[in-house]
């Protein structure tokens, strides 16, 4: 295929890797004269035994000793970092964005917890020890008066080890900033704070416990039903606290972009394309791991959040990660109409798994609004797309 265009920038290609109940998601930024850049959002895989599966993707991606240049980590379950120690295998991964850990150990813990009904003190120790040659920039929750850093002040090398939602960590040079990643920690800080004083009216031997006490086993185990309860009482059913990222052109005043969609396999239950190429400037590309988009309290909204951030991003983004799995309890419609009607919506998932991942009633009604796709563990339903930046 040729492209029409002035001058070549930038070539982005995005990878949907079939997995299965999971998600691994690569983008690799080329430049011409420069080194390739290796993004990964998440990587996991679950049930554990069909690990392997995953492990095919890494290596058939990843086949030398490639750098990646930045992980993205949404949220901290089995099923989005248990491919994280094989992916670092014989790879320098420089960079690591993820939801803030410190002082917040105990949360994911307690989450992971209510969520999985197992107890993992070591979950958030583990992912550092694995991490250790990687530098860890932390994105920090919402908070009730934090602004976004200015995207133009912001690049990977210059970035500290916290940032506020809706920052974006920019490639390319001083004088060309070509593509940007904005996060979103759509976590309330309102809420871990009330959450943690909620916790600790809890009493154990005559003593109020603390937060730091989760990650004793035996604490977790005697107070199942009360931090359950409490937990609830705030977060509800969980997996509200997923990373959102936005991958799009850092300046669409000076570039501008063609994409391609390929997918190869027909999928009986959901839309497909077959080497589908169309002229478009929606390149965007919003990642929302798990994130709950119907996830209110005392008058907060996730999606609120999410749309504060985004900004004018908003009408950029083509491409949506349906959350958690094309799940009917983290979909929300107006999550649709904020992004101005993405041009396609994929969910991935296990063809067979326990949770009745996606929902038939969430992938019919993303594809009233464009194309819905399904992206399960068979090698051929992956989907790919190629951006191309030009001035």
């Amino acid at each position: 295929m040729k492209y029409m265009c002035t001058n070549l920038e930038l070539k982005v290609t995005r990878t949907i890797h079939p997995v299965g109940q999971g998600a691994f998601y690569t983008e690799v930024l080329h430049r011409e004269g420069t080194e390739d850049k290796n993004v990964v959002y998440d990587c996991g895989l679950m049930p554990d035994y069909k690990i392997q599966r995953l492990y095919h993707e890494i290596h058939s991606k990843f086949p030398g000793n490639e750098d990646i240049d930045v992980l993205f980590i949404s949220h901290f379950h089995d099923d989005h970092i248990n491919g994280i120690s094989e992916l670092a295998k014989n790879r320098r991964i420089k960079y690591v964005v993820l939801p803030q850990i410190d002082k917040y150990d105990w949360f994911y813990v307690l989450e992971y917890f209510v969520a999985t009904d197992t107890i993992n003190v070591d979950l958030i120790s583990d992912l550092r020890d694995t991490l250790k040659n990687s530098k860890l920039i932390q994105v920090s929750p919402a908070g009730d008066s934090d602004s976004a850093i200015s995207y133009e002040d912001m690049a990977f090398e210059n970035s500290g080890p916290r940032i506020n939602g809706g920052s974006a960590l920019s490639f390319g040079d001083e004088t060309k900033k070509l593509w940007h990643y904005a996060v979103i920690n759509p976590t309330f800080e309102r809420d871990l704070t009330q959450l943690k004083t909620e916790i600790e009216t809890i009493k154990h031997n005559g003593v109020n416990i603390k937060v730091i006490d989760l990650l004793d086993p035996a604490i977790l185990n005697d107070y199942k039903a009360e931090l359950r309860k409490k937990y609830e009482n705030i977060f509800k059913k969980g997996n509200v606290y997923s990373m959102c990222v936005c991958s799009e052109i850092a300046d669409r005043n000076i570039y501008h972009s063609l994409f391609h969609f390929s997918r190869y396999h027909k999928n009986i239950n959901f839309a497909f394309f077959n080497k589908h190429s169309i002229i478009h400037d929606k390149e965007g590309c919003l990642y929302c791991g798990d994130a709950d988009f119907n996830y209110k309290f005392k008058g907060k909204s996730t999606l609120d959040y999410l749309k504060k951030r985004l900004g004018i991003r908003n009408k950029h983004i083509g491409l949506l990660q349906i959350p958690h799995h094309g799940s009917l309890h983290n979909f929300n419609i107006d999550l649709y109409n904020l992004l101005c009607k993405p041009f396609v919506s994929f969910a991935s998932y296990g063809t067979y798994n326990t949770y009745m991942h996606p929902s038939s009633y969430v992938m019919a009604t993303a594809g009233i609004y464009g194309v819905s796709i399904g992206v399960d563990e068979r090698a051929q339903s992956v989907l790919s797309e190629e951006v191309i930046v030009y001035s």
